[in-house]
């Protein structure tokens, strides 16, 4: 009830049951009695005319004076007494004139007898009840010869007098009820709606913008009811803009390479995209991450120094280091304050993960020198065998036939070593698109086979397929082909006269698996994991005999994960070796 009476409804009734209620006990105290007063002023001005008329009856010298008081008086339901000077009753209209005492000494008889008007109410003893009297002298020829006076009872006046208190009291407690009631309903046609606009913005608060509010009392309210749905609209707008462009910042945030972290002043992480979480290797998502310290988060001296010296000094700082966790991961970070209304000591933080360029970049200067050391070493043979023969071989026919095929072998070795290295370059590169087909794995083995027959049977090995059944798969058939020639071909050079090159095939699970074994010299276990880098060779005297460039199988590499495949090596050194390549089937 309580709570119900803080509503404006309840406050607006109450003011005007108070209203109401003071007003009624306004005019109950005040009006009423007032009234009272006046009735009875009026009831003995009323008296003293009756009086005066009955006077001017009674001065009459003909008048029958007992009959006249007795008349008058029954038509004025009134006591009429008329007494002469000296205060004796000559008649009265309700008793013997004989049998009532002298009335020279009653308050409103001196008061006549004295020339004024007399007034006086008091309990009569002739009659055994309270009186109100009035009387007026009677004059003859200029004296006062007695004095008329007429009375009421006093209970007629108060009965009269109650009567009509009750009918004021009624007509304003019925007053003060309509009143009430019509404020209720006055209070109600303002309550609700207000009460409708308050539903209104409550459903504003909750995100609803377009709820229903229909107010037509014509007044301010629904003046102030349309200024709320514009209000709405708007706000509508507004959200669904910022909406759109929170998500287009998230989603941009989202798919940004760069690490992106926002602390506050207190080193707190705000926001953090994906990058950010991928490059310090943290296996928390973003929500689990906000509110933590960034120097946890990070777990790196250097980046917690920038972090404070940015929030102590509010300059901009960058710098590329490399992480402790995860090891080998090397980034250019760049520190920033929040500038602008909003900023409150923030420091926006962006990390870019240049391990990738860092290896490239090792890697090209390896490229560059491995390249350099390929292409001098022939080179030099070359220029010492045309200066030999230039200076002191040129009448050795021999010696100069024997350093001009020596001279072809050298250029043929960079011719293939050029070959491998467009080839390679071709590949790597991610704007060439493999030609996909589909490709019956166990036909390609056979077909690569029979380049080979001669050249097994030459070199006295024994060259054998074991292929199963439903071995397609979708690729490019002439890079999955270069595949088994290097590889056969380099189980070829590295297996002993009388020795045997295997290549099976089958399926496994959703996978295409080819394996190239031999019963060649194998592979030492300290070179297994750098057999795939580029010009890199077990036997570097033997490899360059046998015309190798050291670039086959980076190209076998890049050519099977090129078509989502996985490359292996199984080897003993002495007992041969097995090179597993994995495809997707179809």
């Amino acid at each position: 009830m309580f709570g119900r009476m803080k509503s404006i409804r309840w406050k607006l009734s109450l003011s005007y049951i108070l209203v109401a209620l003071f007003s009624f006990l306004c005019a109950a105290f005040l009006v009423v009695p007032l009234f009272g007063t006046c009735f009875n002023n009026q009831l003995q001005t009323g008296l003293v005319r009756q009086a005066a008329l009955v006077a001017d009856l009674t001065a009459r010298p003909d008048a029958d004076l007992k009959a006249l008081v007795a008349g008058t008086g029954k038509q004025l339901a009134a006591r009429i007494t008329v007494v002469d000077a000296g205060g004796r009753v000559r008649a009265d209209s309700l008793a013997d004139p004989v049998s009532m005492d002298n009335h020279g000494n009653r308050p409103e008889i001196k008061q006549a007898l004295q020339g004024r008007t007399g007034r006086s109410r008091r309990y009569s003893r002739t009659l055994g009840r309270d009186m109100l009297y009035v009387a007026l002298p009677l004059r003859q020829d200029g004296r006062i010869t007695g004095a008329v006076r007429l009375a009421l009872p006093a209970a007629d006046i108060r009965s009269a007098q109650h009567h009509i208190r009750a009918i004021l009291l009624g007509s304003l407690l019925l007053s003060s009820i309509l009143g009430i009631l019509l404020g209720f309903i006055f209070a109600r046609s303002i309550v609700r709606p207000l009460h409708q606009i308050g539903a209104a913005s409550r459903e504003l608060a909750a995100g609803n913008f377009r709820a229903p509010l229909d107010i037509s009392t014509g007044d301010e309210l629904q003046q102030l009811a349309e200024a709320f749905k514009s209000m709405g609209a708007q706000l509508a707008k507004l959200v669904a803009q910022l909406s759109l462009e929170r998500d287009q910042m998230g989603t941009i945030l989202e798919n940004m390479a760069d690490g992106i972290v926002v602390v506050d002043e207190n080193g707190r992480v705000e926001l953090i995209n994906a990058a950010a979480i991928r490059i310090l290797a943290s296996k928390t998502p973003a929500d689990g991450l906000k509110g933590g310290h960034f120097v946890t988060l990070a777990s790196n001296y250097e980046l917690a120094g920038m972090l404070h010296q940015t929030q102590q000094e509010g300059g901009r700082l960058s710098r590329e280091l490399e992480l402790l966790h995860p090891a080998g991961t090397q980034v250019s970070a760049y520190f920033s304050p929040v500038s602008g209304p909003g900023g409150d000591g923030r420091t926006v933080i962006v990390l870019h993960d240049i391990t990738r360029l860092k290896r490239l970049e090792s890697v090209r200067q390896v490229f560059v020198a491995n390249v350099s050391h390929e292409l001098r070493t022939p080179l030099a043979s070359i220029k010492a065998m045309v200066e030999t023969i230039l200076g002191s071989g040129r009448g050795d026919a021999r010696l100069v036939d024997r350093f001009l095929g020596n001279i072809n072998q050298e250029i043929d070795r960079l011719n293939n070593l050029i070959a491998d290295l467009l080839q390679l370059s071709r590949i790597e590169d991610a704007g060439v698109v493999m030609q996909r087909e589909e490709v019956d794995a166990a036909l390609l083995i056979g077909e690569t086979l029979e380049q080979f027959a001669s050249k097994a049977a030459e070199l006295n090995i024994d060259l054998q397929s074991n292929t199963g059944d439903n071995l397609r798969l979708r690729g490019d058939a002439a890079r999955l082909k270069q595949v088994l020639l290097n590889l056969i071909d380099n189980a070829l050079k590295f297996t002993p006269a009388g020795g045997q090159v295997t290549v099976s095939a089958g399926r496994k699970d959703d996978r295409v698996v080819i394996r190239v074994a031999d019963t060649g010299t194998g592979i030492p276990q300290a070179d297994m994991d750098r057999i795939f880098e580029r010009f890199y060779r077990v036997d570097k005297a033997r490899s360059r005999t046998l015309g190798g460039t050291g670039l086959g199988l980076s190209i076998v590499k890049h050519i099977v994960e090129s078509h989502d495949g996985s490359i292996s090596v199984d080897s003993r050194e002495g007992h041969g070796s097995v090179f597993t390549v994995s495809l997707p089937a179809i």
